[in-house]
């Protein structure tokens, strides 16, 4: 993950996923979702621009793109997916045939947060 403007990152970081992402330096938040699929997120500390997503068996780098919502909002635009990250839940999309992937993801923190404004 380099912080570049948002062009030269498109063009560097998604157009080769084949070769796999080193993770070591990236702190990881494992997310637990509904039906049971779980998927992890890396990221750089303090570098808001990018993400990784672990989902199934591959790792896709997503770029950040800006909302008016304050959501987080990552886009993988050659597998046509998209994260969305909101303080209570996060969720992965298909944007391509319009479905959801993952959703109701939440980290152990969450997760918690959901159990206690439950009752």
């Amino acid at each position: 993950f380099k912080k570049t403007k948002p062009a030269k990152v498109e063009n560097t970081l998604l157009s080769d996923d084949s070769a796999e992402l080193d993770t070591t330096s990236l702190s990881a938040m494992e997310l637990n979702c509904e039906l049971g699929r779980k998927m992890t997120v890396y990221r750089k500390s303090k570098d808001e621009g990018q993400i990784a997503v672990r989902w199934k068996e591959k790792l896709l780098r997503f770029l950040r793109v800006d909302t008016q919502t304050g959501a987080h909002r990552y886009e993988n635009e050659k597998h046509g997916l998209v994260w969305i990250g909101i303080p209570g839940k996060s969720m992965l999309l298909d944007s391509k045939n319009g479905r959801q992937l993952a959703n109701e993801c939440m980290n152990a923190e969450q997760a918690q947060e959901a159990l206690k404004a439950k009752g």
